[in-house]
Formats: structure tokens, C-alpha cells, sequence
């Protein structure tokens, strides 16, 4: 019974999860704004993107994990599939954030590696308070 409440503390926190990344899409359509401050979009726009953008890589991970739920795990592809799955997903933010915000290549990479670290730093403190509220709650 001791891993009870572990489980039940981290299956809350999976159950607060999808709330978390509900309120996460305008902070990252705020790191957007900032950080292509001169492409004076509006910010509904960068928050369109930024939905784009998060439903593109939620349906992309859920085929790669289907794909590693159906191909057996004795082959070795999981890894590969994980990789694939890295990949494809920074390609594909790349070439949308070159194509949204109409950037040279290193242009666009520099605010890619940019914006991804705030994002980190934002997603890492949703999570923290996300796992405070939480244990709180419990």
C-alpha cells in the first residue's frame, strides 16, 4: 500500500496536465509576440500559431506512440521512432515558424533556439506549480 498515494499524487498530476497546456498556449503565443516583436502581427495571430503549432506536435506524438504500441519492441525501432519523432517535430516548427514569420534561415533558427528555451523555462514553472497545486490539493 505504500505506493498508493505515489501513484495517486502522479495520476492527479497527469489528470492536471491538459489544463496546464490549455493555459500554457497564450503564454507561449506571448513568447511568439516578443520574441518576432517586428513582424508586428497581431497577437491573435501569434496565438492561431501557436494552436497550429501545439495540435500539429499532439498528433504527431500520438501516431509515434501508436506506431510504438503496434511495432513489436524486440526489433529496436523504439528508439528510432522517438528520434524520428524529435526530428520531425523541429523540422516542422522550423519550417512553420520560417514560412508564419517570413525569416532567413539562421535568422529563424536563432529565435527558434530562443523562443524553445523561454518556452522550457515557462513549461517548467506551469509543471511546478501544476505539482504544488496538486500536492496541496490532495
Amino acid at each position: 500500500m505504500a505506493n498508493g498515494p505515489k501513484k495517486f499524487f502522479f495520476d492527479e498530476i497527469k489528470h492536471n496536465i491538459p489544463k496546464m497546456m490549455f493555459l500554457l498556449l497564450p503564454l507561449c503565443a506571448i513568447i511568439f509576440r516578443v520574441t518576432f516583436w517586428r513582424n508586428k502581427k497581431f497577437y491573435v495571430e501569434h496565438l492561431i500559431f501557436t494552436f497550429h503549432l501545439h495540435c500539429f506536435i499532439f498528433l504527431y506524438l500520438a501516431i509515434i506512440m501508436i506506431l510504438q504500441m503496434v511495432i513489436p519492441k524486440t526489433r529496436g525501432i523504439e528508439g528510432w521512432l522517438s528520434f524520428a519523432g524529435f526530428l520531425g517535430i523541429n523540422w516542422y516548427i522550423y519550417r512553420a515558424l520560417r514560412v508564419f514569420y517570413n525569416r532567413s534561415r539562421w535568422r529563424t533558427i536563432s529565435k527558434m533556439i530562443g523562443a524553445s528555451f523561454m518556452y522550457l523555462l515557462m513549461f517548467s514553472i506551469c509543471i511546478t506549480i501544476v505539482s504544488i497545486l496538486t500536492a496541496l490539493a490532495i
